[in-house]
């Protein structure tokens, strides 16, 4: 208790480069966490936006289906898999999917085109794949030949709403799927690259066209958090216990965005580090300047009967104090700050739309973690930097300290 107090005094004995030291400390902490806060709100507004542009927070497939896609690969013990996403808890929505390549004919032009069929309702309550319907409108909830087609396929076959499609593919049952549908809506437009190339129709119709009675390829679940995608996939494949069928999150399922973004985030850290380098080097030079006109003290102290290990502490204590005091100051400024970038964001030069959001301005995140990590993290520094002068008080000897003055 006694070096708690020795600790604490000593902080406020040189008021001006206390107050310095905790200016420098709490600047660092807050530019750290309205960094944090900006950047984790950034990729969870992208994330989202991602996610539920088509992919969702995980997906259900056969084993193998990913890797290769085929009409045959169907999820076996649907109903099973149907009951389970309905007693959890995490789970806001599903959807289910049957998913297949053809070649699409109209107005004298092919072209190869993915084609997806979706149950219209569970779709949308899943999904923002409505919202990125821009001419005519989205698919109705019953058995319907009318689709959805892609910008691109709208631009090379040249149609128009109400104009007829023919699709040829492969059926699950050996035979030639071949049918006639009628584009209902238009999807996206230059900039949307995910429906450029393709077609959206009705499960049931799908389902009839590929020959599969009821049975589907694909399940895209949405949850409470993204964040939880991976865990909550483990969980759920622990769950199902159904062979031969596989659960992933959206970071296995697109997995050259996700370690795009984790690329995009190790390059944000290193300016992270940068200022949380320059902080710890105002601390050092604090603590080291403290020390060298404290060396008489110290030195009185160790001849005295203070053991060098007590004196280390007696740094460690005050460090750490000047770090917690400073926090403190820093959630202040952050908070205001970060809550205003939450409110207000950052504006764009010029904004865009992915997955149906339109991206006009870098919003702030407001969760526990901003202001939490760089708290340890400043609090971690200070006690990093604190080991040189600590280490040079072990080394101390009283008449050496006493002969500088």
């Amino acid at each position: 208790m006694l070096l708690v107090k020795i600790a604490f005094r000593n902080i406020f004995r040189h008021k001006r480069r206390t107050l310095l030291t905790l200016i420098s400390m709490a600047g660092g902490y807050a530019l750290m966490s309205i960094s944090f806060a900006i950047i984790e709100g950034s990729y969870s507004r992208l994330i989202d936006a991602f996610t539920k542009s088509y992919v969702g927070h995980v997906q259900i497939h056969k084993q193998g289906f990913l890797d290769k896609p085929s009409v045959y690969l169907t999820i076996p013990e649907y109903d099973k898999a149907v009951e389970t996403l309905n007693s959890s808890a995490e789970v806001k929505s599903w959807a289910p999917r049957v998913i297949f390549s053809s070649l699409a004919y109209g107005n004298q032009k092919t072209m190869g085109v993915q084609a997806v069929g979706i149950d219209p309702d569970k779709e949308k309550n899943t999904t923002r794949i409505e919202a990125s319907v821009k001419k005519g409108k989205y698919l109705q909830p019953e058995f319907s030949k009318e689709i959805l087609v892609g910008y691109g396929i709208a631009k090379v076959l040249k149609l128009k709403l109400g104009d007829a499609i023919v699709l040829m593919g492969q059926a699950a049952d050996g035979s030639i799927a071949n049918d006639e549908f009628f584009v209902r809506g238009i999807m996206g437009d230059e900039t949307d690259t995910r429906n450029k190339h393709k077609i959206y129709m009705e499960l049931q119709a799908a389902q009839e066209y590929l020959a599969l009675e009821k049975r589907i390829h694909e399940v895209a679940v949405v949850i409470d958090d993204f964040r939880r995608s991976q865990s909550f996939a483990d969980q759920l494949q622990n769950s199902l216990s159904i062979q031969k069928l596989t659960v992933s999150p959206w970071e296995e399922v697109e997995s050259g965005f996700y370690k795009a973004m984790q690329i995009d985030k190790k390059g944000n850290n290193v300016t992270l580090f940068i200022v949380m380098f320059v902080v710890g080097v105002s601390i050092l030079n604090t603590v080291l300047m403290n020390i060298f006109e404290r060396t008489k003290e110290f030195g009185v102290m160790i001849a005295i009967g203070t053991r060098p290990q007590s004196l280390s502490k007696i740094i460690f204590l005050e460090v750490s104090f000047l770090s917690f005091i400073s926090v403190l100051c820093g959630v202040g400024v952050a908070y205001a700050a970060n809550y205003y970038f939450a409110t207000h964001g950052i504006l764009f030069e010029e904004g865009f739309e992915y997955g149906g959001v339109v991206f006009d301005r870098m919003i702030a995140s407001l969760d526990f973690f901003v202001f939490a990590f760089p708290a340890v993290l400043t609090w971690l520094v200070a006690v990093l930097v604190s080991f040189i002068p600590a280490y040079r008080l072990r080394k101390l000897s009283p008449i050496e300290a006493l002969r500088e003055f």
